[in-house]
């Protein structure tokens, strides 16, 4: 089966899956187009990156023929303008092709990330992608921000309502938190971190953070 579009999944944001099998070789993986980030997993092993927003379409990767090659995708946001609105479809296109070779029989696992509830967190770090837990107490409401800083780029909740996106290269590093999801006593804070860079802690914030980290 060749790889389906979120749309074609009846899925709107968040992620898919992509799931195939791969030679023992170092060569180019070549796709049709990524909408709109691809991280490229074998083995837990990060082997490289796809990026529409950087017209990316190839990638060298070095692989071995006994674990499956995987392609975490992610919809981050849909165009609004122009004529590229027509065809704003998500998700990996084919032809796809390792070594020259197209590449098919795909298996595809969903991530809308609409419900959390049923993740199983354990205790211990854990290579990225990873979804991290925490939780806070509070004595008094009101809107705030939460420091993301020191984390790479990923997703929060808190008490299961989706704040936002963030992403180390600024100049957002921070995502408001409104009151109205807040709670006295516990609340819980869950992270999804892609690219590794987590800090392993955040802080929360009455005035939001704007700058643009040293490259």
């Amino acid at each position: 089966m060749r790889p389906l579009r979120f749309e074609e999944l009846d899925q709107a944001y968040g992620f898919v899956w992509y799931r195939s099998r791969v030679p023992k070789a170092k060569a180019v993986l070549e796709v049709g187009d990524v909408r709109d980030m691809a991280w490229i997993y074998q083995g837990g092993n990060l082997l490289g990156t796809l990026a529409r927003s950087r017209d990316q379409r190839s990638v060298m990767l070095e692989t071995n023929a006994e674990q499956p090659l995987d392609l975490l995708v992610e919809n981050m946001g849909r165009i609004n303008y122009g004529a590229r609105m027509i065809d704003e479809r998500k998700g990996l296109f084919d032809p796809i092709r390792f070594n020259g070779v197209p590449l098919l029989n795909w298996d595809m696992f969903q991530l809308p990330l609409t419900d959390l509830s049923s993740l199983k967190f354990v205790a211990g770090g854990a290579a990225s992608p990873a979804f991290h837990r925490g939780t806070f107490k509070l004595r008094a409401l009101g809107d705030s921000f939460i420091d993301m800083r020191g984390w790479g780029r990923g997703h929060v909740w808190i008490n299961g309502h989706h704040l936002g996106r963030y992403w180390r290269i600024g100049p957002q590093q921070s995502l408001l938190v409104p009151a109205q999801w807040l709670r006295q006593g516990d609340n819980e804070i869950i992270v999804l971190e892609l690219d590794g860079s987590g800090g392993g802690s955040v802080q929360g914030l009455r005035d939001p953070v704007y700058e643009t980290p040293a490259p």
